[in-house]
């Protein structure tokens, strides 16, 4: 299978969009180093570590989570696709079946056309039914 190649709109907004915005998060993380501590309240558990891993780290949940929330959103949509893709399947299958059926109708109704012989096996016919 061969290889594609990005168009070019995609290359442009990785290096107008993209590029910025890992510029920003890499001096986000070298200025933010200090510890951070997360209480689990009620509980006695503390967890402690950097802020650009609590803030890249919240995002990255967020991220999939509202993936996840999206794609659960969209399963009625899919189950809707999937019951018209196989009726579309079921029609074509029956329209094939017609087809075969209508060209079996036609071609019984069609008369056979009398066989074509030579001259040669004319004339021995006439030459048979004279004598």
């Amino acid at each position: 299978m061969a290889e594609r190649r990005p168009s070019l709109v995609r290359r442009v907004a990785w290096w107008v969009l993209g590029l910025p915005v890992l510029v920003v998060a890499v001096l986000f993380a070298i200025e933010n180093k200090g510890d951070l501590a997360l209480r689990f309240w009620p509980t006695p558990y503390t967890l402690t570590m950097k802020v650009y891993v609590a803030v890249f780290g919240s995002l990255l949940v967020g991220f999939f989570f509202g993936g996840f929330f999206a794609w659960m959103a969209q399963g009625k949509r899919r189950a809707a696709q999937r019951q018209a893709e196989r009726e579309a399947e079921r029609l074509k299958r029956e329209a094939e079946d017609l087809r075969r059926r209508l060209d079996l109708l036609e071609s019984a109704q069609r008369p056979v056309p009398p066989p074509v012989i030579t001259q040669e096996q004319a004339r021995r016919q006439l030459v048979v039914a004279n004598s």
